[in-house]
């Protein structure tokens, strides 16, 4: 590892290219333009002290002329020795990505929309709170600030990124997956950056502009009947897994792949914990794949135990004890459980049917002015309940995970 001094001339850009471990002490933000963001990487306008670790994974490039010379050598053999961010497994023809405009320098400017993943902002639900009569401090994580205006922006790139380490997406390769939307966004949105193809499989529950949406990022999605079992041909997994197949595609597999909940503890965690100033006492969020809640938990749980982390989740879903069908919010619960569910972690699960989940929904956005989807309003129901018995210090988190902008058509609209 090499520290600089604090703090270093803005001649140097510090960016995570491949996984590693690249986190600054929390909460000693430099500038804005030092976001620490997606797993803890940044990028300085001027380099603090902590700034330049440097791992196996990890690329110092130089934008502008001379680092310091305690920096230089190692930026030289980081670059010399080769591991890329252009092309898959690591081949050492040097990173095409990783140059970054020397125009930058000194500017807030991020190099890349992936640059903005993370980093979301929290805000007091006043109006809810006065209306329910809650004690305790009711704020919203409002992940609706990724680029892809979803929470799922996270682990999309970091599953990406470890398919390219592990050597399991190549140059120009193709990616499908099963997603009610979201997932798919934060997919195609990398996917653009980095020079893949994407095929989304979709039920045909999520609402048209959702599938809309994907075709506008320039992806293929296919949809299949919601009203089917899991193991059934016509079903979005199986589907997903035949594509994957018969292109020889690279499926990230949210659902399975522990990259997803690690996403949430690298970055969801740190985040809360260092935004509530150590302060959180709840944490509430909605529960599909599992990975934002059990990543997030495991982070704040190890920083304090005593955190509760609740689950909201569709009454007729397994995790609160139902079959899994039917029930109209989108993209939480499931009828199986999932690789990253871990109940250990979570002190409660609390049912919430769909009529209270829509109307908590339409409640939020007029009431507060913040449009949130069908999951959003499950989750937030679940953290009146959750705030209505806590204590006046008592700070509850609720993970709101994207907008109410992919629902319109369905439970903004009256008549459906």
């Amino acid at each position: 590892m090499i520290v600089a001094p604090d703090p270093v001339p803005a001649a140097g850009y510090c960016k995570r290219l491949r996984g590693g471990d690249h986190r600054r002490p929390l909460g000693k933000r430099k500038s804005l333009f030092h976001r620490p963001s997606l797993f803890g990487f940044g990028h300085c306008a001027t380099v603090p002290k902590g700034c330049a670790q440097v791992t196996q994974s990890w690329w110092l490039v130089q934008v502008a002329a001379g680092l310091p010379d305690t920096l230089a050598p190692m930026a030289a053999a980081q670059w010399e020795s080769g591991r890329d961010d252009g092309t898959a497994g690591g081949a050492a023809d040097g990173p095409a990505d990783v140059r970054v405009d020397p125009r930058l320098q000194g500017t807030q400017i991020a190099a890349s929309v992936l640059d903005l993943i993370g980093d979301t902002p929290l805000v007091v639900l006043k109006r809810i709170s006065e209306i329910h009569q809650l004690p305790a401090l009711l704020v919203m994580k409002m992940e609706t600030t990724n680029p892809g205006g979803s929470s799922k922006d996270r682990p999309a790139l970091e599953m990406v990124l470890a398919a390219e380490r592990e050597g399991l997406l190549r140059p120009g390769g193709t990616i499908v997956e099963p997603t009610s939307g979201n997932t798919g966004v934060g997919l195609a949105i990398v996917a653009a950056q980095r020079g893949y193809k994407c095929v989304f499989v979709m039920t045909d529950k999520v609402a048209p502009e959702k599938v809309a949406l994907l075709r506008a990022y320039g992806a293929e999605v296919v949809v299949c009947p919601v009203a089917v079992p899991p193991e059934d041909p016509q079903s979005y997994y199986s589907v997903a897994e035949r594509l994957t197949t018969e292109r020889n595609a690279f499926r990230p597999n949210q659902y399975a792949n522990s990259n997803n909940p690690l996403a949430h503890e690298k970055t969801t965690g740190p985040e809360l914990w260092r935004q509530t100033a150590g302060r959180i006492t709840h944490f509430v969020a909605g529960a599909g794949t599992c990975g934002t809640i059990t990543g997030t938990a495991r982070y704040l749980k190890s920083q304090n135990p005593d955190i509760k982390v609740i689950a909201a989740d569709p009454d007729a879903s397994v995790f609160s004890g139902g079959s899994g069908r039917p029930y109209l919010v989108e993209g939480v619960g499931e009828d199986f459980f999932p690789a990253a569910w871990q109940p250990d972690l979570y002190d409660e699960v609390i049912p919430i049917s769909d009529e209270e989940s829509f109307l908590t929904a339409r409640q939020v956005s007029r009431e507060e002015g913040i449009l949130i989807g069908g999951s959003g309003g499950m989750a937030v129901a679940a953290a009146i309940r959750v705030a209505r018995s806590a204590g006046a210090g008592d700070i509850v988190v609720v993970l709101n995970p994207d907008s109410g902008r992919g629902y319109l058509s369905r439970l903004f609209d009256d008549e459906w």
